[in-house]
């Protein structure tokens, strides 16, 4: 039996009950209100004495109890279904907690998946360091600073797991399919994977931990949980909010009663209680740990002991650069750039290092970038021969600020120079407050053409002259981009030129055209960002961290003002060229973006010998045969 007519039938038993009960007058006002799925299913019954139906007793009973919804009360769901859509208003209910489905831009939707996933960002990745100084085994004497001391250490219970497989670090199946020639060297486990900086506490007549944290608190700028360490000790200090895998790792701070090792009295016995002008120490002599990551080498010893590659220092100039976009975006500076200061890690000779910088005990993060400069008792910094020339120059005085926002990027190239030449102008020859542009000496030949315009621009000595540091890491990044040629030439392929170039953002309508050019770059460098990742060892560590680092922090009016470096509008496309002849390319261009010509059209399907992100992901990648450089080659799809 249907719904609809168990309806019915249940309606004529209610009005025989009511009318043989004598009480029509008084049920009728109620009985809409208890029955109202019948009348919204079309059920119209008269309220009258009406006989009973031909069927018996028996089987009206029979029929309520197998169909009746107090015996099986899932029965009505589908009456309430069909009450619910033909109601008009039960949608305005749900309107609320309804949200409509919004597109994802691409490079928002790149950004996401770059900077939210532990594979491409290690830095998501957190752990609980013991915070005290017997929780840890000090290993050798690393180096030592004026305000510390660095030695290796580990934890004291912490037991050492060297792999047994015999390839590197990262190899899966995946790579035995890409690759021909898979890693075999053995990635050896650092016995002393970490180093403990023990701060130089000259101060300990004073009990208590307070002044330590206020005179050794610079030194946490790079780490995340400094805020609530220091407890609001150093007033404005405002550190480095994440971190960041070109920054130095510090896995905890503390301070804790001062450890005197072996080699203390000899290397700092002024850094110890027992120097001699002391007349009362503290009832517990304490100072300042900071636990960071080890690593190998710094930047001065490796650029002696390393053949110059030119392919490796552009990548580590452009990781360079990427600590100084994300000091630069949180208003820290640094302040100390010097190559010292700069640690790389690797694990095999040949291999791209990773770079981060450290050491930021001379560092300015209050969330300004003027530092008031009334006398010379001001710090102003570190090496002076590192200072840009708007601090080298600046005079004491009253009322007097030195701005500090773009010295770290200036300081950035003249370690650009040590990378790629091992020699920093600015430690012999040059004078940082004297110095004229024109002075500063020539590349090598071999410098690719981006890093050398990206280094000049760099030690501009007008700050407001000098290249933001993304915009200069922004144009490394896409030099570095390797599809078996030129990058400008696959960028032209993609219909990126200089008018492109000079068009983007003039309108939103044209912005939206000239952005499609762009996008298809952008897919490349996703698609082979993430290709390298499942064969880690065409593609170093180093350059896939600083891919996904980049693809994390991109956006479109950036990328745009650094390709430049690529299309620079001041050179002129054809010097036969008249100015009508120009005015007719730019309205044929504007005009083709405009009205969606045939090119533009046929750029975005797949194309056997164009550049496509879906069909690119089919192909296969291999690399050269010397493997120097690991570039990646682009076979077509047949």
């Amino acid at each position: 039996m249907s719904m609809k007519r168990f309806g019915k039938a249940a309606y004529r038993i209610a009005n025989e009950l009511i009318a043989r009960s004598g009480k029509a007058t008084t049920f009728h006002r109620f009985l809409p209100r208890i029955f109202p799925v019948s009348h919204n299913l079309g059920v119209h019954v008269v309220l009258k004495k009406a006989s009973l139906p031909r069927q018996n007793v028996l089987k009206i009973a029979r029929l309520a109890s197998r169909h009746g919804r107090f015996f099986r009360p899932f029965s009505a769901v589908i009456i309430e279904r069909h009450r619910l859509q033909n109601r008009e208003d039960w949608r305005r209910k749900f309107e609320p907690i309804r949200r409509e489905p919004r597109s994802i831009d691409l490079v928002e939707r790149i950004k996401q998946i770059f900077g939210n996933s532990v594979r491409y960002n290690e830095d998501l990745k957190s752990s609980e360091w013991p915070n005290r100084i017997d929780s840890y085994e000090f290993g050798e004497f690393l180096g030592q600073g004026c305000n510390a001391a660095v030695y290796s250490a580990k934890l004291s219970n912490d037991e050492l797991e060297i792999p047994n497989s015999k390839f590197g670090v990262g190899f899966n199946e995946v790579t035995d399919i890409l690759a021909e020639v898979p890693p075999v060297s053995k990635v050896v486990q650092k016995k002393y994977p970490l180093a403990i900086k023990l701060m130089f506490n000259f101060e300990h007549d004073k009990d208590g931990d307070a002044h330590l944290w206020s005179s050794m608190g610079c030194e946490l700028a790079p780490y995340p949980n400094a805020a609530k360490l220091l407890n609001g000790r150093m007033g404005n200090f405002t550190p480095l909010p994440a971190k960041h895998p070109n920054v130095v790792r510090i896995q905890t701070a503390f301070v804790d009663s001062l450890k005197v090792l072996p080699d203390a009295i000899e290397r700092y016995p002024d850094a110890l209680h027992t120097a001699r002008w002391y007349e009362s120490i503290a009832s517990q002599p304490k100072t300042m740990y900071v636990v960071m990551r080890r690593y190998r080498q710094t930047l001065h010893e490796y650029v002696w002991t390393h053949h110059r590659n030119y392919w490796t220092g552009r990548v580590m100039m452009a990781q360079l650069l990427e600590a100084c976009t994300f000091l630069h975006q949180h208003k820290v500076s640094q302040r100390d750039m010097k190559s010292d200061n700069i640690l790389l890690e690797y694990d095999f000779d040949d291999e791209i290092p990773q770079l981060v910088i450290a050491d930021f005990g001379c560092a300015l993060a209050c969330d300004d970038w003027q530092v008031p400069y009334e006398n010379d008792d001001v710090n102003l910094g570190g090496n002076t021969k590192t200072r840009a020339p708007e601090v080298s120059t600046a005079k004491p005085g009253k009322n007097v600020k030195v701005n500090f926002e773009m010295a770290d990027t200036w300081a950035a190239g003249g370690l650009s120079y040590e990378i790629l030449t091992r020699s920093n102008p600015f430690y012999k020859h040059l004078d940082t407050a004297t110095y004229q542009e024109l002075e500063l000496p020539a590349l090598p030949s071999r410098v690719n053409f981006i890093a050398r315009d990206v280094i000049f621009d760099l030690l501009k000595r007008n700050p407001t002259e000098r290249v933001k540091p993304n915009i200069a890491a922004n144009a490394l990044n896409l030099s570095l981009f390797r599809m078996g040629e030129d990058v400008k030439k696959m960028m032209e392929k993609c219909g990126i030129s200089q008018m492109t170039t000079l068009l983007a953002g003039a309108s939103k309508g044209l912005s939206q055209k000239v952005n499609s050019h762009l996008d298809q770059v952008i897919n490349l460098i996703t698609a082979e960002t993430i290709m390298a990742n499942l064969a880690p060892h065409l593609i170093s560590r180093a350059e896939r961290q600083l891919r996904a680092t980049f693809l994390s922090r991109m956006n479109r009016e950036d990328v745009w003002r650094s390709l430049q470096y690529f299309f620079p509008p001041g050179i002129q496309l054809d010097t036969s060229a008249t100015s009508s002849d120009c005015f007719e390319s730019v309205s044929s261009l504007i005009s083709s973006l405009s009205n969606g010509s045939k090119d533009f059209e046929t750029q975005k399907k797949p194309m056997k010998n164009g550049y496509n992100a879906p069909l690119l992901l089919k192909n296969v990648i291999r690399t050269d045969s010397d493997g120097i450089n690991g570039i990646v080659h682009r076979i077509r799809s047949k």
